[in-house]
């Protein structure tokens, strides 16, 4: 643990590979990367986050073996396509920018944690995202054809620091994401924020607001059909969008995790499924203030996106987990609604993995006698 922490990733080092850029190369300049700006802890807070930062980097080493073949082939088998694109920011903006020219579609890139409750995680995490944005700006000089963005993830950004109050951790994940996205945006690069549970929502969308507001950039957001307030959320991003006269972005999606304990979600596949229709029909309602893309591989949702689009002649594009019902994705090409693609890059992709499959299967059974359908 002792060299975890001193070193917290090895095979970062392992992994990073030099390229001389010719010197007829057109390389933009780039900002410097902001400096994470997260206190120490103290008292309580402090002893909270030093038992999350042990928890993380015994899962870390007890998941290293993941990162390794054969585990990975295992692993991407079971996950049905391959969202991992890389360990460190300077492999994923490389492969990002090859699979963004070789399959000329866009390609958005995410680091996948699982709510980082500690600071030193948190810094770690915004000095990823950094050299990731610094890294993704080179490729975009050196390939200016490439659609390259970054999606940010708030949960893994200070939202989840263990003994805060909501107020601190809102505010110091509000500072490090209009730190990383002003970094973006003076590289030209588009920015989405990802929404994590339930108890997440209002925190993420106040920071969608103050990024927008402040920087005057059309981020994208994602809401989730998981929760009946995103119809409010999503009337709320459409009149800032007016307000600014900014074409803000929305990126709607089913939402991951069931959660038995969160009033408003629903777990029932089918009302989730209806309730992800009504939220598409709002968008394209609202396409005249909002930049509109459904995030789905589920063929019923293609053709409702796809029927609401020619009823009320409103643009839409549909963007895919990379390697994901590739049938579909095929299809969804064909028809020229496939814009982007998400990766993901990061060495806790192995515990995100297990921690999802973990809770969603701890809720499944909490909810068991409560809905008669399937539960999803």
């Amino acid at each position: 643990l002792a060299a975890l922490w001193l070193a917290p990733a090895p095979i970062v080092v392992a992994q990073t590979v030099v390229r001389a850029v010719p010197p007829s190369a057109s390389v933009a300049p780039v900002s410097p990367p902001p400096a994470p700006d997260f206190p120490e802890p103290a008292g309580r807070a402090r002893a909270a986050q030093l038992g999350q930062r042990i928890l993380l980097l015994s899962q870390r080493a007890l998941t290293l073996p993941a990162h390794v073949w054969p585990v990975t082939k295992i692993a991407k088998s079971i996950a049905h396509g391959e969202p991992l694109i890389a360990l460190t920011p300077q492999g994923a903006a490389e492969r990002s920018a090859e699979r963004a020219e070789s399959a000329k579609v866009g390609v958005v890139i995410g680091r996948l944690s699982w709510e980082l409750r500690d600071v030193w995680s948190v810094r770690g995490a915004e000095r990823s995202y950094s050299q990731l944005i610094a890294r993704l700006a080179r490729q975009k000089a050196e390939h200016p054809a490439a659609d390259l963005a970054v999606s940010l993830d708030p949960e893994g950004l200070g939202l989840r620091l263990a003994g805060e109050s909501m107020e601190t951790r809102t505010r110091l994940a509000t500072g490090a994401i209009l730190r990383l996205a002003k970094q973006a945006a003076d590289a030209g690069l588009p920015v989405e924020l990802d929404m994590g549970s339930g108890d997440a929502l209002e925190p993420t969308v106040a920071i969608a607001h103050a990024v927008a507001r402040e920087l005057r950039v059309p981020v994208r957001l994602a809401i989730a059909a998981r929760y009946e307030r995103s119809g409010n959320v999503l009337r709320e991003w459409a009149a800032l969008a007016r307000e600014l006269k900014l074409n803000l972005g929305v990126r709607l999606v089913k939402g991951s995790f069931i959660e038995a304990e969160t009033p408003d979600a629903y777990n029932e596949r089918r009302r989730l499924l209806t309730h992800y229709k009504e939220l598409i029909t709002l968008a394209l309602e609202n396409a005249d203030a909002l930049d509109i893309a459904v995030a789905s591989q589920n063929e019923e949702i293609f053709q409702h996106a796809q029927e609401e689009s020619a009823r009320l002649h409103a643009p839409y594009q549909i963007n895919v987990i990379r390697g994901v019902n590739p049938a579909l994705q095929d299809r969804i090409r064909a028809a020229g609604k496939l814009v982007r693609e998400y990766v993901s890059y990061g060495m806790d992709a192995p515990i995100m993995g297990l921690m999802e499959m973990y809770t969603n299967a701890r809720q499944k059974r909490a909810l068991r006698d409560k809905i008669a359908g399937e539960v999803d």
